[in-house]
């Protein structure tokens, strides 16, 4: 008996699925392959008639196909069917995808001042991102707004990574000096005199003038109006025309009475942001006596390391006449050391950025020693497709980029070993 010859099978679309939602820049149209077909005929369209053609390509001898340069928003819709000697088979089922829009995450994040000296002090931070509802802030502060201000205390060099749905949207470095705690110096000069009552007698803060303990001489100290309402504060100090980084004022009283001239209650505040927040770990030394003592008595009040563009004492006013006086204010600062190159205490890795990435994106590692390293990228189906680095490699921070500019669109893996110490990582490249 004699079988007769038959044109091929009908082809069953394979990707993408039915219904999907596609970026439009690079679209892999995929199928089923058959045995013994010579060529396969694609057809895309904008209905599902295929009345207004796309492509209509006759000559594929691969099971498929790329569409690239295709428009946002619109539906594309696609059948494909096989040729061999005895003719053209019926098309497949058609498939549809969509195009989105695209509205893929972007912000910045930037950090004041971004360099402290030894000791650390409070940085101002910054960020905005937008295609997003809230973000994330690495290391160590959560999910946050898409857009907003903190202000975070630094101690050791960090690097603030500002993230969204998995995506690196970007970084901020901030360096602080290793060593111990620097020498401070006297910034007072550079300062603009501010109170919450205005008096002529403010310059007298920073005359450089300091009577010795008992002096009475009223034209050498700013005083505040009396009769201020009981638990109102007032306060005296500075303004700057830059942000500062604040570790100490030295504070003199002027004379003082039953009546008033200090202090009940005494804080610092430095203003970051346009907002005044309190010091922590305020020492005074010799402690404030919040009592009518001796007229202008001289302290100093440290405090852990603040940044702001503004510093104030401030407190409740004490006496009958509920006022203050200040003979002297001067506002304290680090005086910087050199800065040294100092190792990373550990191992660590930061997500690739930019991603996602056209066509290249970098990877930053640090390494507290000389270790051995292996950096390896792999595509979806777990196969190699760079190694960008094997080898040892020095005690430091090191960046690798990678380039996906003779590869597909899609989704990558990057691996790093160095030591006892292993990282993976998504990475997405668009076209």
């Amino acid at each position: 008996m004699r079988v007769a010859n038959s044109v091929p099978a009908i082809v069953l679309p394979l990707a993408p699925p039915s219904g999907a939602l596609i970026r439009p820049s690079r679209v892999t149209l995929i199928w089923t392959r058959l045995a013994g077909v010579s060529s396969y005929q694609l057809q895309a369209a904008t209905d599902s008639l295929f009345m207004t053609l796309l492509v209509n390509d006759t000559t594929l001898t691969d099971n498929t196909r790329v569409l690239s340069n295709l428009s946002e928003g619109v539906t594309v819709f696609w059948r494909v069917r096989a040729k061999n000697s005895n003719g053209v088979g019926a098309f497949s089922a058609t498939f549809r995808f969509s195009t989105v829009v695209s509205a893929v995450p972007a912000g910045s994040i930037s950090t004041s001042p971004d360099n402290l000296p030894a000791g650390g002090g409070l940085v101002h931070l910054v960020w905005s991102a937008v295609n997003t509802d809230s973000v994330r802030i690495d290391p160590g502060l959560g999910t946050l707004p898409a857009s907003g201000s903190l202000d975070v205390q630094v101690t050791s060099s960090r690097l603030f990574t500002l993230n969204a749905v998995g995506i690196v949207l970007a970084r901020a470095e901030v360096s602080v000096v290793a060593g111990p705690p620097a020498a401070t110096r006297d910034i007072t000069s550079e300062g603009t005199p501010v109170a919450s009552v205005a008096s002529p007698l403010i310059a007298t803060i920073n005359d450089g003038t300091m009577l010795p303990p008992g002096s009475t001489d009223s034209l050498e100290a700013y005083r505040s109006l009396p009769g201020v309402q009981p638990g109102v504060a007032v306060w005296v100090g500075y303004e700057f025309p830059a942000r500062r980084t604040f570790t100490g004022v030295i504070f003199q009283d002027g004379p003082i009475s039953t009546d008033g001239g200090w202090f009940d209650t005494l804080s610092v505040q430095v203003r970051s942001g346009g907002t005044w927040k309190g010091v922590t770990k305020l020492q005074t030394a010799p402690a404030y006596d919040s009592a009518c003592g001796p007229s202008f008595e001289t302290y100093i009040l440290r405090f852990t390391a603040a940044s702001g563009d503004a510093i104030r004492i401030l407190g409740t006013p004490g006496g009958t006449s509920r006022y203050i006086t200040v003979g002297e204010l001067r506002v304290l600062v680090p005086e910087t050391p050199l800065v040294q190159d100092v190792p990373p205490h550990d191992y660590g890795v930061d997500p690739n950025y930019p991603n996602p990435f056209n066509p290249t994106t970098r990877i930053t590692y640090r390494l507290p020693a000389e270790t051995p390293v292996r950096l390896t990228v792999y595509n979806i189906l777990g196969e190699e497709v760079a190694r960008l680095v094997d080898g040892v490699m020095a005690a430091g921070v090191h960046t690798a980029e990678f380039s996906g500019r003779d590869l597909p669109a899609g989704v990558y893996f990057y691996l790093i070993r160095m030591g006892g110490f292993s990282s993976a990582g998504k990475m997405l490249l668009i076209r």
